[in-house]
C-alpha cells in the first residue's frame, strides 16, 4: 500500500510513508525529526581570507567536499568527484572518474568562493563573510543567505533568530512554503552545521512513520554493515539482524543479540526475537528472509550466519519466542572455516521457494577470497534437523554445532567472553551464565555438580549430560593473546565425533559442479563457487553465477548440470528472468545475456581464437562501462540497473 519498510546503515528498522509529505500529512507517531541542511568544515571567510603572510589557506579535497555536500541538492553533484589544479593560482575543476567533462569549476579569492558550471548552468554561486558573522546579532550573513538559497530556501526580512549559546549555537525561524520553519545552527568539532526540523512542508524528506533501532533496543553488533530487505507476511515484518563478528573475526561481541526478529510493520513492536546462530556466527549475516506457504503451513526462513537454514512458523509464535519448524546446515560436516580459503560458509544469498521446494547457496565476503560453493534444493515438508548429515558420538546422540568445524573433536560448545567467572570456577562453583550456555546447547548439569581445577584461574574439568549420559567437558581460560580483547572462557565437550547419514534429511539434491567434460575431475569451469547472489527459476531451468565469475544452468528439480559460462568478472547478483531471456551482471561492467534454454548451443557461442582455445561467450554482452553489483530489474516494461554509481532506465526505442 503506503508504507515503505527498510534495514538503514545504523541498524535501525525504519517505516516510511510512500507518499512522503506531499499529502501534507505527517504520518508519525515519529514527528518533528531533524536533518542536517548542509554542513562546512569551517567558516567560509577564514577560506576566502589570507593568512598574516599574505598567503591563502590550502582549499583541499574534504574542505571542498564539505562545502559541495551543502550544495548538493541544488546540484545535483555525484559525491566520488576529484579535484584538479587549473594551472591557474587557486582554482580547481571538478571532475569525476575518467570522465574529462568538468562537473563544475572553484574559485577562490580573497573576499569569496567562487563556483561556475555547477549543474550545467552558468551562473556563478558566490559565498562569501563569515557564516556565522552577524548571527548573535540576529541577522544573517551574505554567505548564509547563500547556502539557504542553494537549498530552495530563501531567508526573507520576516525570519528571525535567537540565539541559544553566544558563538556557538542559534534557531532560525523562516518560511517555507508559507509556512514557519524551524532550523539549529551550531557549531560543533571545527564544523558549521544547520539541521532543519521535518514537517508538511519538507517534500524533498521522507515521512519516517515509526523506527526500531536493533542495536539499542536488542544489543545487536553489526559487522561491516547492517544489510537485510525486510521481508513481510500478512502484518508480521521479518529481519534478519546483520548481528557478527568483531573487527579481530575471533570473537562475537553480542552472542546472545538475535539474528531474526519479527516485528509489527503497523507499529515496529517486537513480536519475536531468535538467536540460533549464537555463538557459531561465522562472520556476519546479510541475507534476507523468505516467505513461502507449504501444506498449508506458511513458513519464514532465515539464513543464519553459521552457514544454517532456519524455518519458523510465519503466522504463529509463542510468548515471544518462535516456533521452529526445521533447520538444515549447509555445509558438509568436515568443512571448516577460516578468514582465507574456507570450505565452510555462511550464507549471504537469499533463500529461494519455488514449486513447494527451497533453494539455497552458500558464500562469503569477496574480500576472504574465493573458494568452494554448494547449492541445496529442500524440502521443506520436513521437521527437526534436517541436514544431509548428523555429527554423534560413539552411542549416537546428536552432538551440538560447531562454528570452525561441526566435526571437530573435542566439540567446542561456547565461549563467554568474562574471565571474571574463574573466580567461582575455582572455587569448585559453576557460575550462572554457564550453565545457563549449556542449557543452550542441550546439555545439563547433574545435581550434585563438581567442577575439577586442573590450572587455577585457567582450566577446569566437569561432568555434563547429554541425553541423561554422562561425559566430560573442559572449559579453558588461556592467557590473552595480543590479538584478543578480553580473556575468554571456553567450553568444549570431549567426545569422539562421528559423521552419519540424516534418515530424516530433506536433501532432495546438491550441486557443487559436475565433471561434464569427461576427464576424470572436476575443472574450475565446471565447478560450483561462493556466491553472494541466489537462483533464478523458471520453466524447470535454475540460474546462478557465483562470485568466481561463472553463470550455470541447472535442472531445477535434479540438479543437473546443463552448462556453465565463465564470465570473466566476479559476479555478486542474482540473476533475472524477464520472458525467454536471463540477465547476468559482473563487476567488468557487462550485462551478459542468456536465453532462457538447456541447451547450450542457444545460451552460449563459442568464440575462435587465433593462437589460443576457443573461448565460450554469452549470445549478447552488453557493457554500461560500469561495474554492476546488483541484479538488474524490470517493471512496466523498462529495465533497471543499479551500477558502482550510476542508474540506467533503457526501455525499447520509440517507447
Amino acid at each position: 500500500d503506503d508504507r515503505l519498510w527498510f534495514l538503514s546503515n545504523r541498524a535501525e528498522v525504519v517505516c516510511l510513508d510512500t507518499k512522503g509529505f506531499y499529502d501534507g500529512e505527517d504520518d508519525g507517531p515519529v514527528t518533528g525529526v531533524w536533518s542536517k541542511l548542509f554542513e562546512v568544515v569551517a567558516d567560509l571567510g577564514q577560506w576566502a581570507k589570507p593568512s598574516d603572510s599574505g598567503e591563502f589557506p590550502p582549499m583541499g579535497r574534504s574542505t571542498l567536499q564539505f562545502l559541495i555536500d551543502g550544495l548538493k541538492i541544488a546540484g545535483g553533484i555525484p559525491s566520488n568527484y576529484f579535484l584538479k589544479p587549473t594551472g591557474q593560482p587557486l582554482q580547481w575543476t571538478a571532475l569525476i572518474g575518467q570522465d574529462p567533462t568538468p562537473l563544475f569549476h572553484v574559485a577562490l579569492t580573497r573576499e569569496e568562493i567562487v563556483i561556475t558550471g555547477l549543474n550545467g548552468s552558468d551562473k556563478e554561486v558566490r559565498i562569501n563573510s563569515d557564516l556565522t558573522a552577524e548571527l548573535d546579532e540576529r541577522r544573517f550573513s551574505p554567505g548564509l543567505q547563500t547556502l539557504f538559497r542553494s537549498k530552495g530556501i530563501e531567508l526573507a526580512e520576516d525570519a528571525s533568530v535567537s540565539v541559544t549559546q553566544p558563538g556557538a549555537s542559534w534557531t532560525l525561524t523562516a518560511k517555507v512554503a508559507g509556512h514557519p520553519s524551524s532550523f539549529h545552527l551550531k557549531r560543533e568539532k571545527g564544523s558549521f552545521v544547520c539541521e532543519r526540523q521535518i514537517d508538511t512542508t519538507s517534500p524533498e524528506e521522507a515521512d519516517i512513520v515509526w523506527t526500531f533501532d536493533m542495536m539499542k533496543e536488542l544489543g545487536v553488533r553489526q559487522h561491516n554493515a547492517a544489510t537485510c530487505a525486510p521481508t513481510i507476511w500478512e502484518n508480521v515484518l521479518f529481519v534478519c539482524t546483520s548481528n557478527g563478528v568483531d573487527e579481530t573475526h575471533r570473537s562475537i561481541p553480542a552472542p546472545d543479540a538475535p539474528s531474526f526478529i519479527a516485528l509489527d510493520k503497523r507499529s515496529g513492536k517486537v513480536l519475536w526475537t531468535d538467536n540460533s546462530p549464537g555463538c557459531n556466527i561465522m562472520h556476519g549475516q546479510w541475507s534476507c528472509p523468505a516467505v513461502g506457504v507449504f501444506d498449508d503451513v506458511p513458513q519464514v526462513i532465515f539464513a543464519g550466519g553459521d552457514g544454517w537454514l532456519y524455518s519458523f512458523r510465519a503466522d504463529r509464535w509463542d510468548d515471544g519466542r518462535p516456533i521452529l519448524l526445521w533447520k538444515f546446515d549447509a555445509n558438509p560436516k568436515d568443512s571448516v572455516y577460516k578468514l582465507e580459503r574456507a570450505t565452510r560458509n555462511p550464507i549471504i544469498a537469499v533463500p529461494v521457494i519455488h514449486d513447494g521446494l527451497v533453494y539455497v547457496a552458500v558464500g562469503e565476503d569477496p574480500e576472504h577470497g574465493e573458494g568452494n560453493g554448494h547449492v541445496w534444493c529442500v524440502d521443506p515438508t520436513k521437521r527437526g534437523d534436517v541436514s544431509a548429515e548428523l555429527v554423534v558420538d560413539d552411542e549416537g546422540s546428536v552432538l551440538p554445532h560447531q562454528r570452525i568445524q561441526a566435526s571437530a573433536s573435542p566439540v567446542e560448545l561456547f565461549y563467554i567472553d568474562d574471565a571474571s567467572e574463574s573466580d567461582e570456577l575455582d572455587r569448585g562453583i559453576v557460575p550462572r551464565s554457564i550453565r545457563a550456555q549449556f542449557r543452550k546447547v542441550g546439555l545439563s548439569l547433574p545435581p550434585f555438580d563438581k567442577v575439577e581445577t586442573t590450572v587455577k584461574g585457567q582450566q577446569w574439568n566437569l561432568r555434563v549430560l547429554l541425553n541423561g549420559r554422562e561425559q566430560e567437558a573442559i572449559l579453558s581460560a588461556p592467557v590473552r593473546s595480543l590479538h584478543q580483547q578480553q580473556r575468554r572462557i571456553t567450553a568444549r565437550l570431549i567426545v569422539k565425533t562421528f559423521v552419519i547419514p540424516n534418515p530424516k534429511s530433506a536433501v532432495v539434491w546438491h550441486y557443487t559442479g559436475h565433471d561434464k567434460n569427461g576427464n576424470g575431475k572436476v575443472d574450475f569451469e565446471e565447478t560450483m563457487h561462493r556466491t553472494i547472489g541466489g537462483p533464478a527459476i523458471k520453466n524447470g531451468l535454475l540460474f546462478i553465477a557465483d562470485a568466481s565469475g561463472l553463470a550455470h544452468c541447472l535442472d531445477a528439480r535434479t540438479g543437473k548440470q546443463h552448462w556453465t559460462c565463465d564470465l570473466l568478472a566476479s559476479t555478486w547478483a542474482t540473476p533475472l528472468i524477464v520472458g525467454d531471456h536471463v540477465y547476468a551482471a559482473d563487476q567488468d561492467g557487462d550485462i551478459a545475456i542468456f536465453a532462457l534454454s538447456a541447451d547450450a548451443t542457444k545460451s552460449v557461442k563459442v568464440v575462435k581464437q587465433p593462437n589460443a582455445p576457443d573461448s565460450e561467450q554469452p549470445i549478447h554482452e552488453i557493457n554500461v562501462t560500469i561495474p554492476v553489483y546488483t541484479t538488474p530489474v524490470a517493471a512496466h516494461g523498462v529495465l533497471y540497473i543499479a551500477t558502482f554509481n550510476r542508474l540506467f532506465a533503457i526501455s525499447h526505442e520509440g517507447k
